[in-house]
């Protein structure tokens, strides 16, 4: 009887670990060779977002919603220019968090 229980348990044991291993290398995929990557995305309501992605040389416009993605539109990839704020631009908070973050950077 001792045998029977000490075999389940080691049984039970081995199947917990299995599935905590499993779970813990479900999050380990490469990221650098996914045929599809996120080129920037906006929300436009509560729950729904226009997602652009980028996937065989060209770029997607998906609407996203709870239940569904839609293609918006099809277009060749574009060149993205970043966005210069000034200080001038920002609220007063803002402005200083960046001095201070820029400050703490260099």
């Amino acid at each position: 009887m001792m045998q029977l229980t000490l075999g389940l348990l080691f049984v039970l044991a081995l199947i917990g670990a299995l599935a905590w291993s499993v779970s813990r290398l479900r999050g380990l995929r490469p990221t650098g060779l996914s045929p599809v990557t996120v080129v920037g995305a906006a929300a436009v309501g509560t729950r729904e977002r226009v997602v652009v992605v980028e996937t065989g040389g060209q770029w997607l416009v998906l609407g996203v919603a709870a239940g569904s993605v839609t293609l918006l539109d099809k277009t060749l990839p574009q060149v993205l220019s970043e966005r210069s704020t000034s200080q001038q631009e920002l609220p007063k908070f803002a402005a200083w968090l960046k001095q201070a973050m820029d400050k703490r950077s260099s």
